[in-house]
């Protein structure tokens, strides 16, 4: 998806805020990423799956890694169900 976005907007985006690439950890409890969107705009994580453009699955949370609800339960034991959405 990243590639889409580096296509879509090289000419005319100097900085794409986060919340249009939303990293994927933002519904991992491990992930250091977790809840920032959340708590910044004070909403709950399924509203944040709702209004954000894309997802971006970074180095270690590629989809066709995890396949199964339980390879992603054992890479994220405490997550947020849209976590398992997104996958």
């Amino acid at each position: 998806e990243m590639d889409w976005v580096n296509d879509k907007f090289k000419d005319s985006v100097v900085a794409l805020p986060g919340f249009h690439a939303l990293l994927v950890g933002e519904w991992c409890e491990s992930d250091g990423i977790y809840r920032y969107w959340q708590k910044y705009f004070d909403e709950n994580s399924e509203w944040i799956m709702e209004h954000a453009s894309l997802v971006h699955f970074i180095a270690q949370w590629k989809p066709w890694d995890i396949t199964t609800p339980d390879q992603l339960a054992q890479k994220c034991p405490r997550s947020q169900p849209e976590l398992l959405k997104v996958f």
